[in-house]
């Protein structure tokens, strides 16, 4: 979409806005109606010809219906009001959750497909669709619904290679992930818990996110057992040697070692490494974001400094 005069001029809203609201709700049914009149479901859920049930003309939305109910638990048309019981009183605007939300854009991503007039059939008045094998109706519809989660600065995209609504995590993390992934891997198992992280922390449920930071933590922690140390006294051991490989600039490692020593202390003081009722769990995606940014970018530091030092 063409950026607009408010978008031009002050750019765009920052991405922090974590709950569905009813404009946005009523955008996506609106755009998501429109996909359907168009028929870009019709070869997922098709409609035959009275004449001939295998030539497809529309949208069976019954079928829709059905199979939506079956995984979301929503139905066909989709609702932005609520009925009242009472005659008298006037219906109620209504938001399924964002999860059923989600849960309705990545099935329907998958039943998408690009239709186009066929053969005309004169009698019933109407085109034989045929349906073309690309992928400009995918394309479309994940370029619909990244506007309306921009225009309302939510902190979701939705990613056209998977179909999967995604967390946004800024172009500086993105980086941060690419160097980390791209650096000197400690050995198998660190690298399996830093692709998880990464992989985790993109996640739109606040409880998975939540576990792509626990997992990072978990790399880290296992990142200052670089100098294989072979009990926890060991381990300070072999993080002061990390911390000596800063030594070229006395006070960028004083503040390394200090850095060090917070994340640990931050690791087991929040919920982040351990689980006890007395500590404090954090509460939304901006939280998790920021710590997340925090403990790879030292990961990536770190991981920088030994590649140099190995040379």
């Amino acid at each position: 979409m063409i950026p607009l005069y408010t978008q031009r001029t002050f750019g765009s809203k920052p991405r922090i806005n974590d709950e569905i609201t009813l404009p946005l709700w009523k955008g996506i049914v609106a755009f998501l109606e429109k996909m359907e009149q168009k028929n870009f479901f019709a070869e997922s859920y098709p409609e035959g010809c009275m004449d001939n049930q295998t030539d497809i003309w529309s949208t069976d939305t019954n079928k829709l219906s059905d199979e939506l109910e079956i995984y979301t638990e929503l139905t066909w048309p989709l609702k932005t009001t609520k009925e009242s019981d009472n005659y008298f009183e006037d219906s109620q605007p209504y938001i399924p959750t964002k999860y059923e939300i989600f849960d309705t854009l990545e099935l329907l991503f998958q039943k998408i497909s690009t239709p186009s007039n066929g053969f005309y059939h004169t009698f019933c008045r109407h085109h034989h669709l045929i349906f073309t094998n690309d992928n400009i109706a995918k394309t479309e519809f994940s370029t619909q619904i990244n506007d309306l989660f921009n225009a309302k600065g939510m902190i979701y995209e939705f990613n056209p290679t998977n179909g999967h609504v995604e967390t946004v995590v800024g172009e500086e993390t993105k980086q941060l992930i690419s160097n980390a992934l791209a650096g000197k891997m400690m050995d198998a198992q660190y690298k399996g818990m830093l692709e998880t992280a990464c992989i985790q922390i993109t996640n739109f449920r606040i409880d998975i996110a939540y576990q792509g930071l626990e997992k990072l933590w978990d790399a880290y922690e296992r990142l200052k057992c670089y100098f294989d140390p072979k009990n926890q006294k060991e381990k300070s051991i072999s993080a002061s040697r990390i911390v000596a490989l800063f030594g070229d600039n006395l006070l960028f490692q004083t503040e390394v070692n200090e850095e060090m020593r917070k994340l640990t202390e931050l690791g087991n003081a929040l919920r982040i490494r351990h689980s006890e009722t007395y500590q404090l769990a954090l509460t939304n995606h901006k939280q998790i974001h920021y710590l997340f940014r925090r403990c790879l970018a030292l990961i990536v530091l770190i991981q920088d400094q030994i590649s140099i030092s190995n040379m």
